[in-house]
């Protein structure tokens, strides 16, 4: 028997603990929607606990009766804060007007006169007797009137706030706010129900403090892991609804489980489609959307495809990782197209109109410098080097603008072949010797004599190395070295063809981290003394992405910039058929 009463006043002292936790956690996140009502609710919860807990160990009648006289301050706050905190939590504000608070107050505050003062009128309780049932004693009231009075009034609000919990359960919020939501409904539920078994006679002892020790441990970790008051559900709708970006949340199956105003204007949706499929609604999405990664779509609007717009779609995972659906972010991008087209199109003429006329300069300078080379004094030879030097390096930048935007628009065909990577590198490097003696640059080529064939566009491969080992060229102090080497990657998957990884490192100042993620975007250069036309890294970017590879920056250890880029190999049995 002992056992029992040491096993009672730990689980009490543990529905303490719980209810002492969740008043402080909720306290600390004030203003947070629902956090202060919870918080006194908790409070009331803590009181009723602890004061059960003093009544059960005290040896006295008179001081059980002051321990059950403060319990029932617990008993008569608990419903009327739930409802407040119901009705703040789900969004119901309006209706927490100061007179409607003292309406749902007068019963609560009447009882806990009437049960300071029951000694003189036993509406509350008439008989006291004790119970020496357990090892514990502990007082049994026969209840009066008014208790039962109070008792449905406090139900009524337990029942209400339930009710309006529910149907904001029902509503389609994403799966946290729902597992907040079933956390709370749970956490009241069972201990009113314990309370019920005592109220009605099934229960000597009044089980709602020891059901809370139970649901309290679940609404703390609910607390912490679903950030209870961190994201109210109601501020996420706020937000959400006032963007101007659409917004849409999927289930696994492609249905709608929620959707803003914007997402609706988009699709132009006049009814709620949430439970419709994504197919009913944007079919040419649907059909794009496969796979768990994130991933950013353009597509035309359903019903106008004048209006362009760029959908981000990012996975949902429960907290076992576990698919759940997919966010959509859908953003209008109709006007930055058509500045996007303009622009292409300004520069498209503009450098077709330009090509021509400085072809024909080039053309007439190489033929004046062949004829004046024995005539012309020295200071008017340099100029004339000066001028043909500038016009070669205008007429590269304008082809260099031209295959980007063939690359940028899929214009430019992928012939594919074999060819051996060393000997490509070589020409690469014989190009360049005339640099690099001047700087008296050294040169380093890793490149096994067993390295497979590559498969690739050999025309567009030489360019990109070209590139590469220009910059290298460009950036690396005197007397650096530049090695370029490549290795054989590990299969992803059995039976795929094999590809290389090729690396083209320098020892220059390197690339700032604040431009390692832009620096393959066009006409971005760095602030390193040296400048280029901010093209030759994106034309290597999108010369690569033809070829359904990549390139990318490694992070240096050492001084230097390090680029590698991926190469699709040929299988020994290709080479035999």
């Amino acid at each position: 028997m002992d056992a029992i009463y040491t096993v009672q006043v730990l689980v009490l002292l543990t529905s303490t603990a719980m209810a002492t936790l969740l008043a402080l956690h909720a306290w600390q996140r004030r203003p947070a929607v629902g956090s202060i009502p919870f918080a006194l609710l908790m409070l009331a919860v803590t009181l009723w606990s602890l004061s059960y807990l003093l009544e059960i160990t005290s040896l006295t009648l008179a001081s059980k009766l002051f321990w059950v006289n403060a319990r029932f301050l617990g008993v008569v706050i608990i419903p009327v804060t739930w409802l407040i905190f119901v009705w703040e939590y789900t969004g119901h504000e309006i209706l927490l007007t100061r007179q409607r608070i003292t309406a749902v107050s007068i019963i609560p505050i009447l009882t806990m006169i009437l049960v300071f003062t029951n000694g003189a009128h036993h509406l509350v309780w008439y008989e006291v007797s004790i119970n020496t049932q357990f090892p514990q004693t502990h007082l049994e009231l026969s209840y009066g009137a008014w208790f039962w009075i109070y008792t449905a009034f406090s139900y009524t609000y337990l029942l209400i706030g339930s009710i309006v919990l529910i149907n904001h359960w029902r509503q389609q919020h994403p799966p946290l706010y729902r597992w907040q939501t079933i956390a709370l409904l749970i956490s009241i539920f069972l201990p009113w129900l314990g309370n019920i078994l005592h109220v009605v006679g099934v229960s000597s002892l009044d089980l709602m403090p020891f059901a809370f020790a139970i649901t309290g441990l679940m609404l703390v970790r609910y607390a912490l892991r679903f950030r209870l008051f961190d994201i109210n559900p109601i501020a996420y709708r706020s937000v959400i609804n006032s963007m101007q970006d659409g917004v849409l949340v999927l289930d696994r199956k492609y249905c709608v489980v929620s959707i803003n105003p914007a997402a609706q204007t988009i699709m132009q949706i006049e009814t709620n489609p949430v439970g419709s499929h994504l197919s009913a609604l944007w079919p040419t999405l649907e059909r794009v959307m496969n796979g768990t990664v994130e991933k950013s779509l353009e597509l035309a609007a359903p019903h106008n495809e004048d209006c362009i717009y760029e959908i981000t779609v990012s996975p949902l995972y429960d907290w076992r990782q576990a698919l759940q659906g997919r966010l959509l972010i859908v953003r209008d991008i109709t006007e930055r197209k058509v500045n996007e087209q303009l622009r292409d199109d300004l520069t498209r003429t503009m450098v077709h109109d330009l090509r021509a006329p400085i072809s024909n300069t080039l053309f007439a300078l190489q033929m004046l410098k062949g004829d004046l080379d024995k005539v012309v004094s020295p200071d008017n030879s340099m100029l004339l080097e000066l001028t043909f030097a500038n016009t070669e390096k205008t007429l590269h930048l304008v082809n260099q603008i031209l295959d980007v935007h063939r690359l940028e628009n899929g214009k430019v065909p992928v012939a594919f072949e074999q060819f051996v990577l060393a000997d490509m590198a070589k020409r690469v490097f014989a190009a360049q010797q005339s640099r690099m003696a001047e700087k008296q640059l050294r040169v380093m080529l890793e490149l096994p004599d067993d390295l497979p064939l590559v498969w690739a566009d050999a025309g567009l491969i030489e360019r990109v190395l070209q590139n590469l080992v220009d910059n290298a060229i460009k950036f690396s102090p005197a007397g650096g070295r530049i090695t370029l080497s490549a290795v054989a990657a590990k299969e992803e998957h059995p039976g795929s063809n094999q590809k290389l990884w090729v690396t083209v490192r320098d020892e220059g100042k390197g690339i700032p981290a604040s431009l390692q993620k832009t620096i393959f975007e066009k006409y971005v250069t760095g602030d390193q003394g040296e400048t280029g036309t901010g093209l030759g890294l994106s034309f290597c970017q999108m010369a690569l992405d033809a070829h359904g590879e990549s390139i990318w920056v490694e992070p240096a250890a050492e001084a230097g910039a390090t680029f590698v880029f991926s190469l699709a190999t040929v299988q020994e049995t290709e080479l035999e058929r």
